[in-house]
């Protein structure tokens, strides 16, 4: 018995050596909580994978599954959350392990998720360093662009492409390698890992959201036989974040965002437990452009711009969960009203513009284009976009050096012929991706290569905004835990949100 002992124990040593060199990665336990099982890493990555005497970098990655279960396996699913930028691996809030529940909501409990800082990113190499603190000063959006106001908006946009242009300077000089924090690189990352974690030539599962879907169709364009389960929320158009330049693009991400907002102030209304009791559309704008140029102090303590009121009703808008709490802050002003903003300094994150930027067809432009283009968004699209369209789209490319974004990127998305079906969700009012632009993505795949979940009566971005499942009587949990299940026959379908959903959640 002893000798039988002693040989097992051998073997078992064996088999942990064997599958140590098979997998070929350092893991350490990092849970977050004790419900799931989690590992992270750093795994060696190249620079250019067709290239690989480029030389590597340290990628996060982080995997998580379930307490009764042994990885190894295991079906993997990656987890991309948007941004672009966040960190899938390590943020506390956005990353893979706070959003393990919805995932398995979907999935069942038989997969590992996985998520990626992606690099320049996180915990992850390729930091873009630009060697200054960031100090430029974003121009504030004024409730109209016409007489003085056009010309101090005309002014503070011209120190900002100046402020800007030095700026991206200093970026380029320190990092040389802006360019491949791209998409077209990103992607090769992911597979990179599948295959490592899994095996070569094994299908790629992934669920992206927001920028994630562009991720997505990147990696099922570069990789067209290798797509499992694809699930992309929030669709990012390939034509408009890859083929449209900066001027043109911007009304394609805001064509539901007055629709948004006014389902926004409706179910506030309809809300006993709204903390705005007398809001009306037209008070949140009286409120918001009373913020432009004013000298209040009390109203400056809590809006220095009226871009940051803005900004907080456009992102409370991203979600339906949190649209009380905008509402409690611009009540605030309501207290203290009176006229008339300040610039204020904000930083901006240097890794998503390079992102961005990677990803863009770049034209240059001047002040006097820029400001006619905003005025047609005004007009036609809507006056309550933010000042992160400044960066979102590709609004500053066009200031960094000349040839710093040279690196190949994918513009073709037609003519494929991918090895699973995409599955693509929308809400039909989405404040930043449309539903038109998921419904251009599919078209541009084509009904082979793609299926189409519309979620009617849907607001917020993401068909699950910041995690949480909207009221469809469960719908949206049996159309994809079909599509996981292989069950999936139709290529364009719907679940509805029930209206009462909106008005619960002032609750």
């Amino acid at each position: 018995m002893k000798y039988c002992l002693q040989l097992l124990s051998i073997i078992s040593l064996l088999l942990v050596v064997l599958y140590k060199a098979h997998d070929g990665i350092d893991w350490y336990n990092c849970a977050d909580s004790d419900k799931y099982n989690a590992q992270c890493s750093y795994i060696d990555t190249p620079m250019v994978h067709e290239d690989t005497s480029q030389g590597t970098f340290k990628l996060f990655v982080k995997r998580v599954w379930q307490k009764n279960l042994t990885v190894e396996g295991l079906p993997h699913l990656f987890w991309n959350p948007g941004g672009p930028g966040i960190p899938s691996g390590s943020d506390p809030d956005s990353g893979v392990e706070a959003f393990s529940d919805m995932l398995y909501t979907f999935t069942g409990k038989d997969y590992a998720l996985v998520g990626i800082d992606a690099r320049g990113t996180g915990l992850s190499d390729l930091k873009v360093d630009c060697g200054n603190d960031h100090s430029s000063i974003l121009p504030d959006t004024p409730p109209q662009i016409s007489g003085a106001e056009e010309v101090l908006f005309r002014q503070q946009l011209g120190e900002y492409f100046a402020s800007e242009t030095s700026y991206f300077a200093n970026c380029t000089a320190s990092s040389p390698y802006l360019s491949r924090l791209g998409t077209y690189f990103v992607a090769d990352d992911y597979k990179h890992i599948q295959d490592m974690l899994v095996g070569r030539q094994s299908l790629i599962n992934l669920f992206g959201e927001s920028y994630g879907s562009f991720l997505g169709q990147v990696l099922a364009a570069k990789y067209p036989n290798r797509v499992g389960k694809f699930v992309l929320s929030g669709i990012m158009s390939p034509k408009t974040r890859s083929l449209k330049p900066a001027l043109e693009s911007i009304p394609d991400y805001l064509t539901s965002t007055d629709k948004v907002f006014d389902k926004f102030v409706s179910s506030c209304q309809q809300s006993s437990s709204c903390n705005f009791k007398d809001i009306t559309k037209e008070l949140v704008d009286k409120l918001t452009d009373s913020v432009y140029n004013t000298t209040n102090e009390a109203i400056l303590q809590l809006y220095p711009t009226r871009s940051k009121v803005i900004n907080t009703i456009y992102l409370t808008m991203y979600a339906p969960s949190n649209w009380n709490l905008a509402f409690g802050e611009i009540s605030k002003t309501a207290a203290i009203m009176n006229t008339m903003g300040a610039v204020t300094n904000e930083q901006m994150n240097n890794a998503v513009a390079a992102i961005n930027c990677a990803d863009a067809f770049i034209t240059d432009f001047s002040i006097d284009d820029a400001i006619n283009a905003m005025k047609g968004v005004y007009n036609n699209v809507s006056r309550r976009f933010y000042n992160q369209f400044l960066y979102q789209s590709a609004f500053t490319c066009h200031l960094y050096p000349r040839a710093t974004f040279t690196e190949e990127r994918i513009t073709n998305f037609s003519g494929l012929a991918l090895s699973n079906k995409i599955l693509f969700l929308s809400n039909a009012f989405d404040p930043i991706l449309p539903l038109a632009q998921a419904q251009e993505t599919v078209k541009i795949l084509g009904d082979d290569n793609a299926m189409l979940l519309q979620i009617d009566n849907g607001y917020g971005h993401t068909a699950t905004p910041n995690g949480v499942i909207p009221d469809t009587d469960g719908c949206i949990q049996d159309r994809l835990r079909a599509y996981f299940n292989g069950e999936n026959n139709q290529d364009v379908y719907k679940c509805i949100v029930n209206d009462q959903y909106y008005i619960d959640l002032y609750n």
